[in-house]
């Protein structure tokens, strides 16, 4: 079995301005099941977006950053890898990303082996751009 991400929250934290319709939104996902190497986390900007937001048909998707880690422990942190993608050829944005344990202060850690079980939230920092409706 393969993890299920499920999102949680979406929060528009900046945007659009005057300038441009370029917007910052907190999105936290619920990773949860047995983690798999050829089949990482992920979930669609979009879909998320939508279930928030009324109206909303398309966006593009800027940049992705790491808010908030899995588990801190003594031993480590497991934590989202330093640079999660967004798929942005896709009609369907969608941010995949892989989990390390082992990291502390910081350092990036090595990818979890196939069979960890996961059950916890990741929160991300998403900016969009080309944000149509809503």
């Amino acid at each position: 079995m393969a993890t299920t991400t499920t999102v949680k929250t979406v929060n528009l934290i900046k945007g659009p301005s005057q300038k441009d319709e370029t917007r910052a939104y907190e999105i936290s996902v619920y990773v949860s099941g047995t983690y798999e190497t050829a089949t990482k986390p992920s979930f669609s900007v979009l879909t998320a977006l939508q279930t928030r937001y009324e109206g909303i048909s398309a966006c593009t998707v800027q940049r992705v950053a790491v808010l908030r880690d899995y588990r801190v422990t003594a031993s480590g942190t497991e934590t989202v890898y330093t640079a999660p993608t967004a798929q942005l050829s896709l009609s369907t944005p969608t941010v995949t990303f892989r989990v390390d344990s082992g990291a502390t202060g910081g350092a990036t850690g090595t990818e979890i082996s196939d069979g960890t079980s996961l059950a916890g939230y990741f929160v991300f920092l998403v900016t969009c751009s080309s944000v149509t409706g809503g």
